[in-house]
């Protein structure tokens, strides 16, 4: 709503001089964006394909890996250490990205 009713019209009176210009260009990069959308979503639905395959791949080595008895115990280990890791980097991120910028 913001992008359409204020900043578009901003962006082709003030910013650019010329309204029916302004919205030419507002419009070509709507368009490349929609462009680079539609090309990347192909990329993100046949990577959400393979990792799904990859699920599949996990979980049926998952009895042979941890032998008779131990399954749950192996895949409940493995789901906590995957979260506790992501929070781990999540938490770095933040430190080295986020907070690296801050003037004391």
């Amino acid at each position: 709503m913001i992008t359409i009713y204020i900043f578009s019209p901003f962006f082709a009176n003030e910013l650019f001089g010329d309204a029916v210009r302004g919205q030419e260009l507002i419009a070509t990069i709507t368009m490349g964006y929609g462009l680079v959308t539609a090309a990347t979503s192909v990329v993100l639905i046949l990577l959400g394909i393979i990792f799904n395959w990859g699920d599949v791949l996990h979980n049926s080595l998952l009895p042979y890996a941890a032998g008779p008895g131990c399954t749950t115990l192996l895949s409940g280990w493995g789901f906590a250490s995957a979260s506790m890791i992501s929070v781990i980097l999540l938490v770095f991120m933040l430190w080295a990205l986020v907070l690296s910028g801050t003037v004391s």
